[in-house]
């Protein structure tokens, strides 16, 4: 009983980095499945409704991505418009931001004595080369996400059209 529970403990000390390597490795289709799967959890209620109620199947997936649609179209709207009352401030936005970061600096300067800012906000130059640094970086993150965008949109129609179902998928193992 003794070398059992031993082995299970090694076993167990094993398995659990090798998952969390695989996991890291397959992150790519790890972290859009989870996502995708989080999705389709939000329309399968309605999805089963309208099955009830004799909707098609093409029909009840075309509606769950309309409102997907929808919903991103909405968001960004909601985004470009915030954008635009930002500009519509001329700099007053932009004057409160620096003082509220001025602020920041000087609690942080006196607490933990260290700079966060480092004569960004006076020095134009230091703006420039800021702005041109995290454009850069924003473009590279963005250039990333669109894959993993992709992916998740894959993974979301194949659970709404139910080609995996993994109801049934959890209750065989």
């Amino acid at each position: 009983m003794h070398n059992l529970r031993l082995t299970n403990i090694l076993l167990l000390v094993i398995a659990v980095p090798i998952f969390v390597m695989v996991i890291k490795w397959l992150d790519f289709i790890f972290i859009p499945l989870l996502f995708a799967m989080f999705i389709n959890l939000l329309f399968i209620p309605g999805l089963r409704k309208l099955k009830r109620i004799g909707v098609h199947k093409i029909l009840r997936v075309s509606i769950a991505i309309a409102l997907i649609v929808l919903g991103s179209v909405l968001l960004f709207q909601l985004l470009r418009l915030s954008s635009q009352e930002i500009v519509a401030t001329n700099g007053a936005f932009i004057d409160q931001l620096q003082a509220k970061i001025t602020l920041l600096d000087q609690y942080a300067k006196a607490n933990f004595g260290l700079s966060i800012v480092e004569d960004f906000i006076h020095q134009p130059e230091l703006k420039k080369a800021w702005v041109i640094k995290y454009l850069k970086s924003f473009s590279l993150f963005l250039l990333g996400a669109i894959p993993q965008i992709l992916t998740t949109l894959f993974f979301v129609v194949l659970l709404l059209f139910e080609s995996v179902d993994f109801e049934k998928v959890l209750n065989n193992t």
